[in-house]
This record gives structure tokens, C-alpha cells and sequence, in this order.
């Protein structure tokens, strides 16, 4: 029961906060790649940095993923 301008202004608004979380996470990516593929020489030109703990990718992010889809899943 919105007026057309109104309706426009929400779908315009919307479109806007998609687009900025888009560029948001477009930049931590960014950010996480370039810092990989050329580290800097402040961390010793090695990536990971040596004072870095590297978790293992089979714990614990394994299991938030699966928390995640299944809690998906369990909304839905």
C-alpha cells in the first residue's frame, strides 16, 4: 500500500545496501589475496607471517561450516 515513489525508494535503498555489502566483502578479499600473493616486507616476505598459528582447516572451520548449512537448513 506503498505510493510508487515510495516503492522505488525502498528498491533503490536496497539495491545500495547489496551493492556496498558486495564492495565491503569484494575488499577483505582483496586485501587477503593481495597479502598472500605478495606478502610485505614488514612480515618477512613469507606468507603466512612467522608469529601466524595456522589452524588446521579440519577442525574447527570444518565444523562452523556444518553448523552453518545445517542451521541453514534448519530455518528454512
Amino acid at each position: 500500500m506503498h505510493t510508487r515513489a515510495v516503492r522505488i525508494g525502498l528498491r533503490d535503498g536496497f539495491l545500495l545496501f547489496l551493492v556496498s555489502e558486495i564492495m565491503l566483502f569484494f575488499g577483505f578479499f582483496w586485501a587477503f589475496f593481495h597479502s598472500s600473493i605478495c606478502p610485505a616486507i614488514e612480515l618477512g616476505s613469507k606468507w603466512p607471517p612467522f608469529a601466524l598459528d595456522v589452524i588446521f582447516a579440519g577442525y574447527y572451520p570444518l565444523y562452523n561450516t556444518i553448523l552453518l548449512i545445517v542451521s541453514g537448513f534448519a530455518v528454512t
